[in-house]
């Protein structure tokens, strides 16, 4: 991936500073630079980088962890240097003993393993996937909270009521729950009014979410091969692809 005339950029990323282990392959000088997090900051590392390696016609590569940052580094960065992200989580750990965490070791860690060929890289998700992974998210967190208000009101009417609680989503049961709401006294006629108009206004939001999981799933033709599977529908293949991303990053099918 590298060779002997370029340099490499070993970061540790915070919102104020970077910490840069700049490693010469061509000279074998190597260099621990402190910056403030700022895109000028990052691209003048990178050009003076450039600028010493240009007689040789060297590389810069900027390594930095997978954490949250790094997309917008990526932009700044452009086609000055080849940015790679790694995957720390698969990286191999220390001796018990020396597993302390400074900047100076992360980037010292990072730039022994890429150097040696064993440093795991993380998959990069375009501005797009991101997108719709959010988006995905975002689906899923409504669900989860609608879940968690449709098990209150289940648990407060088993607690304090013999109502039937049978069909109690559908239509019927939801103006039923209504009706029984609006009859409660004291302060729990407050505390149901407001949960099932939290539920319904999550309900209105999960279908605006979902319409326009269903507008990608129109446009995204991997979406509409994994829908071919039985027992997956639109949403579930636009939620599947997203998490997975595009197949091309696998090794191999398996």
């Amino acid at each position: 991936m590298y060779d002997s005339k370029d340099i490499v950029l070993a970061v540790d990323y915070h919102d104020e500073n970077l910490v840069i282990r700049q490693f010469n392959c061509h000279s074998g000088e190597e260099r621990l630079l402190k910056y403030r997090t700022t895109a000028k900051n990052i691209r003048k590392v990178i050009c003076d980088s450039a600028n010493e390696v240009a007689e040789v016609s060297g590389r810069v590569f900027w390594i930095m962890e997978s954490t949250t940052g790094w997309a917008r580094v990526k932009e700044a960065i452009g086609p000055l240097a080849t940015m790679l992200v790694a995957n720390v989580l698969q990286m191999p750990l220390p001796p018990k003993a020396y597993r302390r965490k400074t900047d100076k070791i992360d980037t010292g860690r990072i730039l022994r393993e890429f150097l040696n060929g064993s440093l795991p890289m993380a998959f990069q998700p375009s501005d797009e996937l991101r997108q719709i992974r959010r988006l995905v998210a975002t689906r899923e967190s409504l669900v989860s909270r609608r879940t968690a208000l449709r098990n209150w009101i289940n648990r407060y009417l088993a607690h304090e009521t013999w109502r039937s609680r049978a069909g109690l989503w559908s239509a019927k049961g939801m103006r039923s729950l209504k009706r029984f709401a609006a009859s409660v006294e004291g302060p729990d006629k407050v505390v149901l009014s407001v949960k099932l108009k939290e539920l319904e206004h999550l309900v209105e939001l999960q279908t605006t979410v979902e319409t326009e999981m269903l507008a990608i799933y129109k446009q995204w033709p991997q979406a509409q091969w994994i829908d071919e599977i039985p027992g997956i529908a639109e949403i579930s293949a636009v939620s599947i692809l997203a998490r997975v991303g595009p197949i091309e990053r696998f090794d191999s099918s398996e």
